[in-house]
This record gives C-alpha cells, sequence and structure tokens, in this order.
C-alpha cells in the first residue's frame, strides 16, 4: 500500500479538482494525505467538501486536508500536482481579444501564438517559485504539471531547478477514440509510434492488428465521405459526427504522411493559415474560436454539479477519468512502472530536437524514475516544424524568468502566427500592459 502525500495546487478549481480526487480515491492502493490548496478561500471550502464525500463514497484510504498556505501544503509532500492559470479568465480575455485588433485569431490560447507567449510569461515564474519551494520542503518530491503552456512550464521547472518533472496531456488518447471509432475497432488494437511536442505531437506509425492504420483509417474517411449527409445508418451517421471535428489533422495527414495526435482546436494554431478567416475556417474544419463568455458558462456548470455532489443530487463519478496521473502515482507509491504519454526533456527519445527541450512521447514511469521511448527521427518536413517551437519554447522561458522584453518580442516574431513585423512590438506592448500586475519583471 502506497502510503504518501499528495498535494493538489489549484486544487479549489470545480473543473479539475473533483475529477483528480475522484481518480485519486479509485486507486485501491493509495492511502495518507490527499492536498488541496488554493489561493481562492470559497472554491477551496467548496471543492473540499465535494472530495471527502467522493473519497467516502470509493472508501479510500486518502484523508482530505485544505489549505491556502503554499508551504503548508508543500511541506513533506511526495507528489506535487499543479492545476493552475495566473491571472485567470480576466488576464486570459485580454490574451485573445488584443491580437485580434491585429486579425491573430485563437481557437484555444493556451500554448502557441501572442496569447501562449504572455499566458507563459505569467505562469513560468510561478512554477519555478513553486519547485524552488520545494527544494526546500521536499526536495524528493515528484512535480506532475498538468498546466498550460505545458511545454514551457516544464521546461522552466528543470531548467531552473532539480525537482522531478513531468508533463501531462491526454490529447493522444482523445485522438486515438476518434480513430477508433472512425476506423471501427476498439482503442485497445491501436499501436502507435507518437513523438513531438505538447499540443503539437504526430502519429507517424500506426498498427491495427498487422496492417497499416493509417492507411486504413484514409479509407475509412473516404467511405464516410461517399455517404451524403441525410443518409446513411445512425452508427454511420455518428461516426461521420466525429470525422467532422477531426478534418483539419486529416488534411495534414494527407499532406506529411503523420497524423497529428492533439485536437484541432490546439492544432490549427501552430498553422495559422487556417485561422486568418475565422468565419470559413469554421465552416470547412467545424472550428470555432475560444471565447470568454463560453468558459465562464463551463465553469458555473462545473460549480453547479460540484454544489449537487456536494448535497447528494448528483452521483460521484464511479469510473477513472482520461487523466492518467492517479495511475502513475500509485504506480511511483507502490514501486511499479507505468507505461504512458509524458512531457519530459529530451534525453534521446527525438534524435533531432535539441537535448533538453520537453518532448511528448510514450515513456515509462517508476519506480523511481522517468524515461521516455526512442522514438528515432522526426520526418524533416514535420521536424522543422518542432524545431522551431522548441527554440521558440526556450526564448518564453528565458524572457519569462529575466523580464527581457526584446527576447519576448523574438519569440512572438519567431511565432507562426505573428503576420506582421511592423505591429509585433505594439502587440506585446499591450499584452505585458494587460497582464503587469502579474508581470514584475517587466515593468
Amino acid at each position: 500500500m502506497g502510503n504518501c502525500k499528495i498535494v493538489i495546487i489549484g486544487g479549489g478549481s470545480y473543473i479539475w479538482g473533483p475529477t483528480l480526487v475522484s481518480d485519486f480515491g479509485l486507486e485501491p492502493d493509495l492511502s495518507g494525505e490527499l492536498w488541496l490548496m488554493d489561493i481562492a478561500q470559497e472554491p477551496l471550502d467548496i471543492s473540499s467538501l465535494a472530495a471527502e464525500r467522493i473519497l467516502r463514497e470509493h472508501e479510500s484510504q486518502l484523508e482530505i486536508h485544505k489549505t491556502t498556505d503554499i508551504d503548508e501544503a508543500l511541506t513533506d509532500a511526495d507528489y506535487v500536482v499543479l492545476t493552475i492559470t495566473t491571472g485567470g479568465l480576466a488576464a486570459m480575455k485580454n490574451d485573445l481579444e488584443i491580437p485580434e485588433k491585429y486579425g491573430i485569431y485563437h481557437s484555444v490560447g493556451d500554448t502557441t501564438g501572442p496569447a501562449g507567449l504572455v499566458r507563459s510569461l505569467r505562469n513560468v515564474p510561478v512554477i519555478v517559485d513553486i519547485c524552488q519551494r520545494m527544494e526546500k520542503l521536499c526536495p524528493n518530491a515528484w512535480m506532475f504539471n498538468l498546466t498550460n503552456p505545458m511545454a514551457t512550464m516544464c521546461r522552466a521547472a528543470t531548467k531552473y531547478t532539480a525537482i522531478k518533472t513531468i508533463g501531462l496531456c491526454h490529447e493522444l488518447y482523445y485522438t486515438l477514440k476518434d480513430v477508433s471509432e472512425l476506423i471501427g475497432v476498439s482503442a485497445g488494437e491501436i499501436d502507435v509510434t507518437h513523438a513531438g511536442v505538447n499540443h503539437f505531437s504526430w502519429i507517424t506509425r500506426m498498427d491495427i492488428g498487422g496492417k497499416d492504420g493509417l492507411s486504413l483509417l484514409r479509407n475509412a474517411v473516404n467511405e464516410l465521405d461517399s455517404i451524403p449527409d441525410s443518409q446513411g445508418t445512425e452508427e454511420q451517421q455518428h461516426r461521420k459526427g466525429r470525422l467532422k471535428h477531426n478534418r483539419a489533422k486529416l488534411a495534414l495527414l494527407d499532406v506529411y504522411g503523420a497524423l497529428p495526435a492533439a485536437g484541432d482546436r490546439h492544432l490549427v494554431e501552430f498553422f495559422p493559415n487556417f485561422l486568418t478567416d475565422p468565419e470559413d475556417c469554421s465552416r470547412r474544419y467545424a472550428m470555432r474560436l475560444d471565447r470568454i463568455p463560453d468558459r465562464l458558462a463551463w465553469r458555473e456548470r462545473s460549480r453547479q454539479q460540484v454544489l449537487n455532489m456536494i448535497d447528494g443530487s448528483d452521483p460521484v463519478p464511479k469510473q477513472r477519468s482520461p487523466e492518467t496521473l492517479s495511475t502513475l502515482t500509485a504506480a511511483l507509491a507502490n514501486h511499479r512502472s507505468a507505461e504512458e504519454v509524458i512531457d519530459i526533456p529530451n534525453c534521446g527519445q527525438i534524435d533531432n530536437l535539441p537535448r533538453e527541450a520537453i518532448v511528448e512521447t510514450l515513456g515509462v514511469v517508476g519506480p523511481r524514475i522517468a524515461a521516455g521511448k526512442a522514438m528515432g527521427s522526426m520526418p524533416d518536413g514535420i521536424q522543422t516544424m518542432l524545431q522551431r517551437q522548441v527554440m521558440n519554447q526556450e526564448l518564453t522561458v528565458t524572457a519569462a524568468m529575466s523580464g527581457d522584453r526584446k527576447l519576448a518580442l523574438q519569440a512572438l516574431l519567431n511565432d507562426p502566427m505573428t503576420c506582421r513585423f511592423e505591429q509585433a512590438e505594439s502587440l506585446l506592448d499591450e499584452l505585458i500592459q494587460a497582464s503587469s500586475q502579474f508581470l514584475p519583471r517587466f515593468c
């Protein structure tokens, strides 16, 4: 039985908190303390009440604690989970709306583009501060980062501190679920070679029962496209619905011979040609731009679900979510290994990307280490794009920690979404000014 102290920073989240607590509670060989830490008292109080009910119904041996004191939470921790958004939705509103004045549109805005850049500038110093506290209070603990931008956050932690840091993302699993439905096989039958950087990773090989899965996927798409929208069986119409939300990655499969492994809304931000005309993008690829009112409504729905869970009118989740955090934590706590998608420094997983850059591949975690699986070299056309992102992430991390506007400007100009040189400095100044309270290094 793995007895440990687990800390969720950002544990007051109505979306992440109950999901992660439930997953931990469903692990039969985890015991000890589960701490929820948040800077906002009311969400923390609400989430902790839901957490108590969840663990009670799961008959978990984990005991809930809550605090707004980060040092109290981190003291003697074994596993630290990071789920934060510095500045919250108010800051994100500026991230999205300011670039639109310059003709730059984001479909998500949490990874790349001008919005991803300023989000990194806000978040990177926070994770470094947390990891530096961990070096004093729990130096042997693991940091599991779920916060975006994933690559810059993990790179900052590993560049400036000695804390063992792993980034976790679920995008590959959702892509494989869609592929399995399009082809008509179970996701467990699909074996892939998968590598890249977070939200921009690629499936370069897909095997299904000894057959070329990428060819099977193309054939399935052609078959579905031959069926008129008003015809076909209910099952075929369901598959056509899944197809509608994967058109961008399938178009890129035709060009590059590899399948992007992230959702289309993340993916298109690395190819800004998709987003030059948002209405056309919506029509062709069922793509919507991220809007803060939608996120506010999502948060309010999640808050109500948590309240309903507390008073018993909504049930506690009975199955694990697609997140892999609890599986890896239980493996480490019980001295066994687990294979999942992980974001860690490149130690040879991808031959033709820089060492120490944060790359995303399948990897093995436990009993004491995290090691990515060697995936060889990326195809030249894909490697060129990945290299640009990796170098930009390095520039961004250094800029965030130094407050160097010139480096931040270089990162902005190096991003494919930034179209006009003459406007870049003004755009950067507006973004920094809008987030000035969270960017003291730039003031």
